[in-house]
């Protein structure tokens, strides 16, 4: 990456004549940083989007360090924000490795439900906290962060468009609110906010930091060099040894010490992991699984394991995705396509952290997966990403109202309808009030907002600080040592897990619990099933158009085969459309996916098309059942204590309208570009500009 010169090494030096010696001795700076710090240091609130590993966490807390220095903070002036505890940990470190290790000051603490390095404001500089960690240290000690001068939240794009965004939102307003006047007037109050990948970053940065952000953008991300290692044909968990027998080639080929392998679901990524640690015993390679079941405990040591050990082959979901250092990964493999282009950006991100090259390899079962991998490539280079759709979430802010009430409850310091707005930040939550009102959620008691005796209950547990869906997971202890290895839904059956790093059978269930024994090496090696939540969705339109180029169609132009009508839509545009067909009568989908509906039948053409579809849409209007409404919402944890009208509410906001329309719109302008050169009002070469110059291919 590009470095400045001497001249503009001096400069940085003199700006920050604390923090250069602390976070760039002996490094000169990267793109990100050059042109980030000087934004920062003038108070400017600023949104960064960089590849993985270019340096943006120095890009912030540099200068952030330095104005700590230079307004001669004495209270911890800065939060940072990770979505996942394993990244918090991983920032803590290294930003304690920058200003520990015998300096005088350190400052640095951590916040998450397992780790409560801070304790008072006084003498720290920086709190690196998870955001429901910090939603709750924010209610119950909202004098511990008075002096809150800059809030950093890291990896948004992970956060962006999902609920756990919205109420980080609602907790920064919070902050904000709360925090002193400065003595001085040039200590402004600051958000920065950075992203690896993400598409629309004005409309996401203007959200995150203000309308008057900046924004900050390298343009060198690494080369990727993509690799394809053949799988059998067929479900993953059919051809676990097979494919496990192929990776173990491939490792021990290509001398490989370090590998990480993404899965797309935990029962994917618990099979490879079962097997793996069969076929690689005996060997200099121990087998790692990490995914989110697993007890803070374990993925600690895990982690640990990848960062100091020389060999280690780790098998996870997107659990290590995010910016977590782990050390030098040599390459990543895919188990299987991921379905978005950002995710596969940020797992491929994970290797390779110190080459200018991203090493990836995919295993693939055919020839249209290689076409999918192919797709993926081509958009990541492109910096080609799908948009994200972002839509208020009534059950968002009925969290942040229970938890102000239940806190108010137990403090004796009574929520009310008069203190509401102050108390979070100066919204206007009213309708939700009067809905958790009317449900029986909150009671009036001499003008207090009293929640319902089960909500205190959740209050007393330390459960409403989070909006993420409860999947009734129960925990799984190990038999011998009484310690705590993960969580599990109901429903595991008797065979084997390889969970902690063996291979354990469930040696009772009770209603709340599993207890877990180590079994013997001669038993049957039936590899038990992991209960899932809710299924995810399928791949995106901007991925299934890409595919479309690459193997010679047009994506905007629809086309019948009998009942099949191929429509390039990605999943959840055509599950719009499904609805819409079955709405107006004009028949029965009787499948779907990303690419095409089934079973509608060819004589409904002249009513299915982009034109007839969008002519219904400015008509009438898209408007679905709450069962429909409710496949397009993410799943929230108090979306069930809401009132029907709020339910629809936030289930009609859910549905991607604006990105079908946009869909529509560019099939209809295929369509009338066609038209006219058939009519001669539109040349061959007009229509290319139209689309930068590139024809796309005609279907086949």
């Amino acid at each position: 990456m590009q470095c400045p010169g001497n001249s503009e090494s001096n400069l940085m030096m003199r700006w920050m004549p604390d923090a250069w010696p602390v976070f760039f001795h002996k490094r000169g700076l990267r793109t990100i940083q050059q042109n980030a710090i000087p934004l920062i240091l003038k108070g400017e609130s600023v949104f960064l989007t960089a590849p993985t590993a270019s340096g943006k966490t120095e890009a912030a807390m540099a200068p952030l360090y330095q104005r700590h220095i230079s307004f001669k903070h004495d209270h911890l002036s800065v939060l940072y924000v990770a979505p996942t505890k394993a990244l918090v940990n991983d920032i803590y470190y290294r930003l304690s490795d920058y200003l520990g290790c015998g300096k005088e000051f350190s400052g640095i603490c951590r916040y998450t439900g397992d780790h409560h390095d801070f304790k008072e404001p006084q003498g720290a500089f920086a709190l690196i906290a998870t955001p429901e960690a910090l939603d709750s240290l924010q209610l119950r000690h909202p004098q511990k962060l008075e002096y809150i001068r800059a809030i950093v939240v890291d990896e948004v794009h992970f956060i962006h468009g999902k609920a756990r965004g919205e109420q980080l939102r609602y907790v920064i307003n919070r902050v904000r609110s709360k925090s002193k006047s400065p003595q001085n007037p040039k200590d402004i109050f600051q958000v920065v906010a950075m992203s690896a990948t993400l598409n629309d970053m004005e409309s996401v940065g203007r959200l995150w930091a203000g309308n008057q952000v900046k924004y900050v953008t390298a343009e060198d991300p690494r080369e990727i060099e993509m690799d394809y290692l053949p799988v059998p044909e067929g479900k993953i968990q059919q051809h676990t040894t097979e494919i496990a027998a192929a990776i173990r080639n491939y490792v021990e080929n290509k001398q490989l010490e370090k590998v990480l392998i993404f899965a797309n679901t935990r029962n994917d990524a618990h099979c490879l992991g079962f097997v793996l640690h069969e076929a690689f015993k005996g060997t200099r390679w121990p087998v790692y699984l990490h995914f989110g079941i697993l007890e803070t405990k374990v993925r600690d040591e895990i982690e640990s394991d990848l960062k100091t050990k020389r060999y280690g082959i780790c098998v996870c979901t997107s659990t290590l995705e995010l910016g977590i250092d782990i050390g030098d990964i040599e390459a990543i493999m895919l188990l299987s396509p991921p379905p978005s282009v950002s995710s596969f950006l940020q797992r491929i991100g994970r290797g390779s952290r110190r080459s200018e090259i991203c090493k990836v390899v995919t295993l693939v079962r055919n020839d249209n997966e290689r076409i999918i991998y192919e797709a993926l490539l081509n958009l990541a280079r492109h910096g080609k990403l799908e948009p994200v759709h972002e839509y208020s979430r009534p059950s968002v802010i009925f969290q942040q109202i229970l938890s102000h009430a239940w806190n108010g409850l137990r403090k004796e310091i009574p929520l009310t309808m008069k203190n509401l707005a102050a108390k979070t930040g100066g919204q206007d939550l009213s309708e939700v009030v009067n809905g958790m009102l009317k449900e029986g959620h909150l009671k009036m008691n001499h003008g207090a907002l009293i929640p319902s005796d089960r909500l205190i209950e959740l209050g007393d547990r330390s459960v409403i600080h989070t909006v993420i869906a409860g999947d009734g997971a129960k925990p799984v202890y190990d038999g011998v040592t009484g310690d705590l290895i993960a969580s599990i839904g109901e429903g595991a059956d008797n065979g084997l897990y390889f969970l902690g790093g063996t291979l354990r059978r469930i040696a009772s269930a009770e209603k709340n619990s599993y207890v877990l024994e180590q079994v013997e090496p001669n038993s049957p090696r039936l590899i038990g099933k992991i209960p899932t939540a809710r299924g995810g969705r399928g791949i995106s339109r901007t991925l299934v158009w890409k595919i479309a180029e690459m193997t010679g169609h047009n994506p905007r132009v629809w086309s019948w085969t009998n009942d099949r009508l191929v429509t390039w839509g990605g999943w959840v545009n055509n599950l719009l459309l499904k609805f819409l067909i079955e709405q107006h009568g004009y028949g029965t989908v009787s499948s779907f996916d990303a690419f095409a509906l089934e079973g509608i039948g060819i004589n409904k053409k002249d009513k299915i098309n982009p034109d007839a579809i969008s002519a219904l849409v400015r008509n009438t209007g898209i408007h679905l059942s709450l069962q429909e409404a409710e496949k397009f919402r993410e799943p929230s944890r108090f979306y069930q204590y809401l009132s029907p009208n709020l339910k629809t509410k936030e289930s009609e906001s859910a549905i991607p309208i604006p990105e079908f329309t946009w869909w529509l719109n560019e099939c209809l302008i295929e369509t009338e570009l066609t038209d006219n050169i058939e009519q001669g009002k539109t040349t061959m070469a007009e229509k290319e500009d139209h689309y930068g110059g590139k024809m796309r291919h005609a279907p086949s």
